[in-house]
């Protein structure tokens, strides 16, 4: 469970973050986003807490974990939560 969650933020990492860093320019308010634009990486994800397993010996059988997901000023909650949702999704499918 533990590497399958690592490889679930890897992939939230290597698209939606990367798309976000991409796109800074094609956003809504891009005045407020003009703030970021020397930035490098402006928004990051990174994972703050992870846990699973209930003994050091066992395979996991489940895992939680809390991502930081940074956005700009000018994106809604409601979307952000939305992207990664999909994200995830098309993650599953993938996977399956």
């Amino acid at each position: 469970a533990i590497e399958v969650a690592f490889d679930m933020y890897c992939h939230l990492q290597s698209t939606l973050q990367v798309e976000y860093n991409t796109n800074i320019n094609s956003r809504e308010e891009e005045e407020v986003n003009q703030a970021f634009k020397d930035i490098k990486q402006p928004i990051c994800f990174n994972v703050g807490k992870i846990k699973g397993g209930d003994w050091a010996s066992s395979v996991p059988s489940f895992c939680d974990m809390d991502v930081r997901v940074g956005f700009f000023p000018s994106q809604s909650v409601e979307c952000v939560k939305h992207d990664v949702e999909d994200c995830l999704r098309k993650f599953i499918l993938e996977s399956s």
